[in-house]
Protein backbone atom coordinates (compact mmCIF):
# COMPACT_ATOMS: atom_id res chain seq x y z
CA UNK A 1 0.00 0.00 0.00
CA UNK A 2 1.66 3.34 -0.60
CA UNK A 3 0.08 5.22 1.68
CA UNK A 4 -1.15 8.24 -0.97
CA UNK A 5 -5.04 9.06 -1.53
CA UNK A 6 -5.89 10.95 -4.63
CA UNK A 7 -9.50 12.16 -4.63
CA UNK A 8 -11.59 10.98 -8.01
CA UNK A 9 -12.69 13.69 -10.13
CA UNK A 10 -11.36 16.51 -7.81
CA UNK A 11 -13.26 19.62 -9.38
CA UNK A 12 -16.55 17.91 -9.88
CA UNK A 13 -16.56 17.12 -5.95
CA UNK A 14 -15.24 20.33 -5.38
CA UNK A 15 -17.78 21.84 -7.03
CA UNK A 16 -21.13 19.86 -5.69
CA UNK A 17 -19.45 20.56 -2.09
CA UNK A 18 -19.55 24.09 -2.31
CA UNK A 19 -22.78 24.00 -4.08
CA UNK A 20 -24.07 22.31 -0.93
CA UNK A 21 -22.63 24.19 1.25
CA UNK A 22 -24.46 27.38 -0.79
CA UNK A 23 -27.66 25.43 -0.40
CA UNK A 24 -27.23 25.11 3.47
CA UNK A 25 -26.18 28.66 4.13
CA UNK A 26 -29.79 29.35 2.13
CA UNK A 27 -31.69 27.10 3.79
CA UNK A 28 -30.72 28.77 6.99
CA UNK A 29 -33.23 31.08 5.88
CA UNK A 30 -34.07 34.59 7.10
CA UNK A 31 -32.85 36.35 9.60
CA UNK A 32 -30.07 33.36 10.24
CA UNK A 33 -28.38 33.92 7.56
CA UNK A 34 -27.19 37.59 7.77
CA UNK A 35 -26.56 37.46 11.52
CA UNK A 36 -23.83 34.45 10.19
CA UNK A 37 -22.63 36.74 7.39
CA UNK A 38 -21.90 39.37 10.19
CA UNK A 39 -20.30 36.92 12.75
CA UNK A 40 -18.10 35.52 10.21
CA UNK A 41 -17.08 39.59 9.31
CA UNK A 42 -16.42 40.80 12.73
CA UNK A 43 -14.45 37.22 12.91
CA UNK A 44 -12.39 37.91 9.94
CA UNK A 45 -11.34 41.47 11.11
CA UNK A 46 -10.71 40.12 14.47
CA UNK A 47 -8.76 37.51 12.83
CA UNK A 48 -7.14 40.14 10.31
CA UNK A 49 -6.29 42.85 13.09
CA UNK A 50 -4.22 39.88 15.61
CA UNK A 51 -2.04 38.41 12.74
CA UNK A 52 -1.86 42.08 11.07
CA UNK A 53 -3.05 40.44 7.72
CA UNK A 54 -2.85 42.90 4.83
CA UNK A 55 -2.09 41.04 1.54
CA UNK A 56 -4.61 38.55 -0.19
CA UNK A 57 -7.71 41.26 0.32
CA UNK A 58 -7.87 41.34 -3.20
CA UNK A 59 -7.86 37.35 -3.38
CA UNK A 60 -10.47 37.26 -0.90
CA UNK A 61 -12.97 39.88 -2.40
CA UNK A 62 -15.22 37.04 -4.04
CA UNK A 63 -16.00 35.76 -0.81
CA UNK A 64 -17.20 39.15 0.78
CA UNK A 65 -19.17 39.12 -2.60
CA UNK A 66 -20.57 36.03 -2.18
CA UNK A 67 -21.74 36.35 1.16
CA UNK A 68 -23.43 39.39 0.57
CA UNK A 69 -24.83 38.16 -2.54
CA UNK A 70 -26.29 34.69 0.16
CA UNK A 71 -27.75 37.75 2.77
CA UNK A 72 -29.53 39.48 -0.64
CA UNK A 73 -30.64 36.09 -1.93
CA UNK A 74 -32.05 34.46 1.28
CA UNK A 75 -33.72 37.87 1.59
CA UNK A 76 -36.19 37.93 -1.94
CA UNK A 77 -36.06 33.84 -1.77
CA UNK A 78 -39.39 31.83 -1.33
CA UNK A 79 -37.40 28.98 -0.01
CA UNK A 80 -35.65 30.92 2.73
CA UNK A 81 -38.40 32.43 4.25
CA UNK A 82 -37.05 35.81 3.56
CA UNK A 83 -39.23 38.85 3.88
CA UNK A 84 -39.77 39.72 -0.05
CA UNK A 85 -40.34 36.44 -1.53
CA UNK A 86 -39.58 37.40 -5.43
CA UNK A 87 -37.75 34.45 -6.62
CA UNK A 88 -40.73 31.39 -6.36
CA UNK A 89 -39.41 28.13 -5.81
CA UNK A 90 -37.81 26.05 -7.72
CA UNK A 91 -36.58 29.00 -9.40
CA UNK A 92 -34.48 30.77 -6.35
CA UNK A 93 -33.09 27.52 -6.03
CA UNK A 94 -32.09 27.27 -9.65
CA UNK A 95 -30.73 30.72 -9.55
CA UNK A 96 -28.89 30.15 -6.21
CA UNK A 97 -27.12 26.48 -7.71
CA UNK A 98 -25.90 28.87 -10.67
CA UNK A 99 -24.92 31.75 -8.02
CA UNK A 100 -22.32 28.78 -6.43
CA UNK A 101 -20.86 27.84 -9.80
CA UNK A 102 -20.03 31.36 -10.50
CA UNK A 103 -18.60 31.89 -7.28
CA UNK A 104 -16.87 28.86 -7.27
CA UNK A 105 -15.49 29.51 -10.57
CA UNK A 106 -14.29 33.12 -9.24
CA UNK A 107 -12.91 31.47 -6.07
CA UNK A 108 -10.95 29.18 -7.84
CA UNK A 109 -9.11 31.64 -9.90
CA UNK A 110 -8.59 34.05 -7.02
CA UNK A 111 -6.62 31.41 -5.15
CA UNK A 112 -3.06 32.19 -3.47
CA UNK A 113 -0.46 31.22 -6.09
CA UNK A 114 1.68 28.62 -4.20
CA UNK A 115 3.79 30.09 -1.86
CA UNK A 116 6.98 27.55 -1.96
CA UNK A 117 8.27 26.27 -5.05
CA UNK A 118 11.60 24.66 -4.46
CA UNK A 119 13.70 24.72 -7.47
CA UNK A 120 15.12 21.09 -8.21
CA UNK A 121 18.74 20.79 -6.79
CA UNK A 122 21.64 19.03 -8.78
CA UNK A 123 24.33 17.57 -7.19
Amino acid sequence: MSGIYKVPAPAVIGALAFIFATWIIYWSGWPSTPYGVLLVFAASIIFGVIYRVKEGFKNALWYIVYMLVMVLMTYIGQTAGGPMPILEFPWDMVVVTILAIIFYIWGIYSGLPKPYETPSVKS
